[in-house]
């Protein structure tokens, strides 16, 4: 089996980084009053542990992995985004009532946008696409 290429120990580390950001998250908007913590806490440990571990496994060479973290990566990028439009239109003045768990929210969301986005750059580098292929080929001869 070839050595995997450094980024994919970036893609875990950032993983789990991405997945405190997503937990803290929950817990944002449990404080905003928009969720029970119960569900707030069971929602993001399982969301945190499910991008954790497509993080982690993706190094195995399993496309269905890869093609998942992606996909989930995408839509943790359009929430973040979301998130930090929030967040801009408090810092213009516009206002909500819960501005400190809002601001909390948008400061979140633009953690989920940069390491989420930094996360799929590297899933989609040639590097890890060119090992990924490899892991392939290799399973497909055995």
């Amino acid at each position: 089996m070839p050595e995997a290429p450094p980024q994919f120990k970036y893609i875990a580390r950032l993983g789990g980084l991405l997945a405190l950001f997503v937990l803290l998250g929950y817990c944002a908007t449990a404080l905003a009053g928009n969720a029970s913590w119960g569900k707030a806490l069971g929602l993001g440990a399982l969301r945190a542990f499910f991008i954790m571990g497509l993080s982690g496994t993706v190094k195995e060479g399993n496309p269905l992995a890869w093609w998942t973290l992606l996909i989930v990566l995408a839509f943790n990028v359009w929430k973040g985004v979301n998130y930090t439009a929030d967040w801009t239109t408090i810092a213009t003045g516009a206002g909500f009532d819960d501005w400190p768990s809002s601001i909390f929210l948008g400061i979140l969301g633009a953690g989920n946008w940069i390491f989420g986005g930094f996360m799929i750059l590297l899933l989609l580098s040639p590097e890890v696409r060119k090992y990924l292929h490899l892991i392939k080929e290799q399973k497909r001869q055995i």
